[in-house]
């Protein structure tokens, strides 16, 4: 991993370690990082998954940002995220980003 991003991770979980979260973590995220295909199979699975979650917990499933456009095949209440994987790879700035928005979400 390019020096850039061991830093950007240093970073994201140093200021992890001293962000209170305001409850308990809670909810379900799932990350699907297949295409177009791998997500319409993903959506037949997911049910199931969605049943891990207790009562009034939040599912979000994370998906590639072309693949996010499938979400309508998911059952009603499951949120999506996208996100830009190869950008997630090169942009530290961005990959903080969808670190912090992952870690408000569970």
């Amino acid at each position: 991993m390019p020096l850039p991003m061991r830093i950007a991770d240093g970073l994201d979980a140093l200021s992890r370690r001293f962000t209170k979260r305001p409850g308990r973590p809670s909810g379900i995220v799932l990350i699907s990082s297949g295409g177009l295909g791998d997500t319409v199979l993903f959506a037949l699975v997911l049910r199931r998954f969605a049943a891990l979650a207790r009562p009034g917990e939040a599912v979000t499933v994370v998906l590639r940002k072309d693949a996010a456009r499938m979400g309508f095949l998911f059952p009603d209440g499951v949120r999506v995220q996208a996100a830009d994987f190869r950008r997630l790879r090169r942009n530290p700035a961005y990959r903080s980003q969808v670190h912090g928005r992952l870690f408000r979400l569970n």
